[in-house]
C-alpha cells in the first residue's frame, strides 16, 4: 500500500469518469513489460519487484498532486485514467480467464479502496470460468509448516505445541503459536497470492468459501481470511456459513474482533459475530465453550453471545453458563461480562435470565466458601469476580428485603467482631475479613438498587468503618474507589 492515501470520494468520482477517459499510457506501459510472464513465473521467482516499485512510485506521485491541489483536474483525470487501464486489464483477465492479468490487475488495484468490478458488467459463464481456474490454483499451494536443522530449538518447541494444540483442540495452544507467527510478521509469502484470494473473494465468494474450506490448519485459515477486503460484509456473508470447519469459524470470530478493536462497534461486525457464533455452537458445544473463555475480554463477542444464548433452549444456556463462566477473584474481564448480562437482560426470557442469575450466583458462593476455607489463600482486598453485576441483578430479583437486611446485619456483626472469631493465623483472619466486605460490598448495591434506606442499617456499617482497631488492622490500604461505594451505598458520612 502506498503511503499516502486519497478520500473515497475522490476516488469514486474518478471511477465514474473511467469508463469515458483514456488509459493511462505511463501505466499501460508498465504493465506491458509484464506481459510474457505466466503466473507462475510471477510467483515463484517474483521478477516483478522493480515494475512493483515504479507502479508505486507512479501512484504516489498521483496521489500526491491530489492532495496538493484536491480540485485541480490534472490530478481527477490521471486517477480516471489509472482506472480505465484497469478497466482494460480486468476485462481481459475476466475475458479469457488469464491468471497472470488478475495479478497484473490486482498490482495496482491494492492501492485503492475502492472496486472497479461491481461497475462492469461481465458474462456470469466467464466469471464462473475464472474463479473455478482461481479455485484450481490456490488449491495447488503448499502452505505447510516445517523446520530443518537450523530451526532454532525455541521455534520448534512451539511447532510442535501447536500441533499438539490442533489434536487437543487446545486453542490456546494453537493462537499462541499463531500469535508469535503474526508478530514475526505473519506467513511470508508472495503478496500476489494474498492479492489473488482477495480478487476471488470479490468476484465469487462461495468459490472463496471453497479455497478456504479446503485448507487443513488454522495457519492456512488465517492466511486466507486476512486476504478479504476490508469489508464487513465480506465476514457476514451467509455464504461463509456453509463452512462447517469449527476452527474457520473461530478464525473469522477472531477477525472480527481485531477489526472491532480497530473500529467503533458497528451492527453488521455484531451481526456477523452472532452469525458466526451460532454456527460455531452447532458444530462443536465444547469447543464454543472454549472459544466463549479465549474471547473474555472482547466486548463486541460478549455482547454477541447474549444474543446467541437468549435463543438458546434453557438446558443449554445453563450447561454453557456452567462449562464457560468461571468464576475467581479476578475481575479483568468484568467490563466485557457486564456488557454481556446487559444485552442478554433485553432479549432474554425471563426463565434464562433467573437461571443465568442462579447459577451465577451458586457459582460465586462456592467460590467464597472455599476461599474462606483455604489456609493457603490471602485476600486483601474487595473481590468482586468478574460477575459482580450479576450478583446485583440476583439479590434485586430473589432476595427479599427482609433477608437482605438480615444478610448485611449478620455480615456487620462478625466483621464488627472479627477479632473473637477462630481463624487459622493472622493471614487468614484478614482474608476473612475482606471476603465478608466483599459480599457487604455487593448488598450494598443490590440495596442502593432496590432503593432500601436503613438508618439502623447503615450506623452498622458506619461503626465497622469507624472502629480505630478494624481501621488500623485491615482498612488503612483500602483503595478510594471501595471506600466510596460504601459510602454511597449506605449513606455513610
Amino acid at each position: 500500500m502506498s503511503g499516502m492515501e486519497i478520500n473515497t470520494l475522490t476516488l469514486q468520482n474518478a471511477l465514474l469518469r473511467s469508463s469515458s477517459a483514456q488509459s493511462h499510457a505511463r501505466l499501460d506501459e508498465l504493465l506491458s513489460k509484464i506481459d510474457p510472464f505466466t503466473v507462475n513465473e510471477i510467483l515463484s521467482t517474483n521478477p516483478l519487484s522493480q515494475i512493483d516499485g515504479s507502479i508505486r512510485e507512479l501512484i504516489n506521485g498521483i496521489f500526491f498532486e491530489s492532495h496538493r491541489n484536491p480540485h485541480g483536474e490534472d490530478a481527477g483525470s490521471e486517477l480516471a485514467s489509472l482506472f480505465a487501464s484497469q478497466r482494460n486489464v480486468l476485462q481481459k483477465a475476466i475475458n479469457d480467464g488469464d491468471l497472470s492479468k488478475v495479478v497484473i490487475y490486482q498490482m495496482v488495484q491494492c492501492y485503492f479502496n475502492v472496486s472497479l468490478i461491481d461497475t462492469i458488467d461481465f458474462d456470469d459463464g466467464k466469471i464462473e470460468a475464472l474463479s473455478s481456474k482461481i479455485l484450481t490454483f490456490l488449491n495447488s499451494l503448499r502452505l505447510d509448516l516445517t523446520t530443518s536443522a537450523s530451526t532454532p530449538l525455541n521455534e520448534k518447541r512451539s511447532l510442535e505445541s501447536y500441533v499438539d494444540g490442533l489434536k487437543d483442540n487446545n486453542i490456546e495452544e494453537v493462537y499462541r503459536f499463531i500469535h508469535s507467527v503474526e508478530n514475526g510478521g505473519g506467513l511470508r509469502l508472495n503478496h500476489h497470492v494474498k492479492n489473488m484470494i482477495s480478487f476471488l473473494s470479490e468476484i465469487d465468494l462461495e468459490k472463496y468459501g471453497q479455497a478456504l474450506s479446503n485448507r487443513k490448519q488454522p495457519h492456512e485459515y488465517v492466511f486466507f481470511i486476512e486476504s478479504l477486503p476490508d469489508r464487513s460484509g465480506f465476514l457476514s456473508s451467509p455464504k461463509l456459513r456453509m463452512i462447517s470447519s469449527k476452527w474457520i469459524q473461530f478464525e473469522l470470530i477472531r477477525q472480527i474482533t481485531r477489526k472491532v478493536d480497530l473500529n467503533a462497534v458497528l451492527d453488521e461486525y455484531r451481526s456477523s459475530m452472532v452469525m458466526h457464533l451460532r454456527d460455531l455452537a452447532q458444530i462443536d458445544t465444547l469447543f464454543f465453550y472454549r472459544a466463549i473463555l479465549f474471547f473474555s475480554k472482547s466486548v463486541i463477542f460478549n455482547e454477541s453471545l447474549a444474543l446467541v444464548l437468549a435463543e438458546m433452549p434453557k438446558e443449554k444456556v445453563k450447561h454453557t453458563v456452567e462449562n464457560a463462566f468461571p468464576l475467581n477473584k479476578s475481575n479483568y474481564y468484568l467490563e466485557s461480562k457486564t456488557k454481556l448480562l446487559n444485552s442478554f437482560v433485553e432479549v432474554a426470557s425471563d426463565e434464562n435470565y433467573s437461571s443465568v442469575l442462579e447459577i451465577v450466583f451458586d457459582k460465586w458462593v462456592k467460590l467464597f466458601s472455599a476461599l474462606e476455607r483455604d489456609s493457603n489463600v490471602y485476600v486483601s482486598e474487595i473481590v468482586l469476580t468478574d460477575y459482580a453485576n450479576y450478583l446485583i441483578h440476583y439479590h434485586y430479583k430473589f432476595t427479599s428485603n427482609e433477608k437482605l437486611l438480615d444478610e448485611i446485619e449478620s455480615i456487620c456483626d462478625f466483621l464488627k467482631y472479627i477479632h473473637c472469631f477462630w481463624s487459622q493465623n493472622q493471614n487468614h483472619q484478614t482474608t476473612l475479613f475482606f471476603l465478608n466486605l466483599s459480599k457487604l460490598n455487593i448488598l450494598g448495591y443490590a440495596l442502593k438498587a432496590k432503593e432500601i434506606i436503613s438508618d439502623r442499617h447503615s450506623l452498622l456499617v458506619q461503626e465497622i468503618f469507624s472502629d480505630n482497631l478494624i481501621k488500623a488492622r485491615f482498612l488503612v490500604g483500602l483503595d478510594l474507589e471501595s471506600k466510596s461505594a460504601f459510602v454511597q451505598n449506605f449513606n455513610l458520612k
